[in-house]
C-alpha cells in the first residue's frame, strides 16, 4: 500500500470516529476509542497517519475547564482566569449588603488587612486605617455594603467605614 492510500485509509478511519454521536464522545473515553481504532490498522504507514491525524485533532481541540464563577456581593471584582470565560448571568435582585462572620484575618501591611469570610470570600482593605482602628478578628461579624461607583465599604463595631475590595 502506498503512502496516499495509507493516508486516505487513516483519514477515513479518523473521520468515522469523529462522526460518532456526541454522547459517545466524551473526554478520555472517545480518545481511547480512537487510539484503539488506529492500533487495529495493519498497514504501518496507515496506522502512523491515523495516529498523526488523531494527535492533530487533539491538539486543535479547544480545552474547556469548568471554572467555578464566584457569586455574591463583590464577585465582579474577583479577577478572572481567562478573558474568554463567560461572565455570569446577572441576578434578578442584586444584593447590596451582607453581614458575615470573619474566619481569618491577616494584616498584610500596616493598616491594610485581608479578611476571609465564612463563605470563603476574601476582602482586603483598599485604604490604610489608623493605629486607633480596631480590626476585625476571627469570629467577628462585619457588614459589607456597596458604595458609589462599584466600590464597597465595610463596617465593624461602629467604627468608621473602610473601603474594601473583594480579591477572592
Amino acid at each position: 500500500m502506498n503512502y496516499r492510500t495509507a493516508l486516505a485509509t487513516a483519514s477515513f478511519a479518523v473521520w468515522g470516529m469523529t462522526a460518532m454521536p456526541a454522547a459517545a464522545q466524551n473526554g478520555e473515553s472517545a480518545i481511547r476509542g480512537q487510539l484503539r481504532a488506529c492500533s487495529q490498522i495493519a498497514d504501518v504507514p496507515a496506522r502512523m497517519a491515523c495516529y498523526e491525524a488523531l494527535a492533530a485533532d487533539v491538539a486543535a481541540a479547544p480545552v474547556t475547564h469548568a471554572v467555578p464563577q464566584p457569586l455574591g456581593i463583590g464577585s465582579e471584582q474577583v479577577p478572572r482566569a481567562r478573558a474568554s470565560e463567560p461572565t455570569r448571568a446577572p441576578q434578578q435582585a442584586e444584593i447590596d449588603s451582607i453581614e458575615a462572620t470573619v474566619t481569618a484575618a491577616v494584616q498584610r501591611e500596616p493598616g491594610i488587612h485581608l479578611l476571609t469570610l465564612e463563605d470563603g470570600a476574601q476582602w482586603q482593605f483598599v485604604e490604610g486605617v489608623s493605629l486607633a482602628y480596631d480590626p476585625p478578628r476571627p469570629g467577628s461579624s462585619v457588614e459589607i455594603r456597596s458604595a458609589s461607583m462599584g466600590s464597597y465599604q465595610m463596617r465593624y463595631r461602629g467604627q468608621p467605614a473602610v473601603r474594601v475590595r473583594r480579591v477572592r
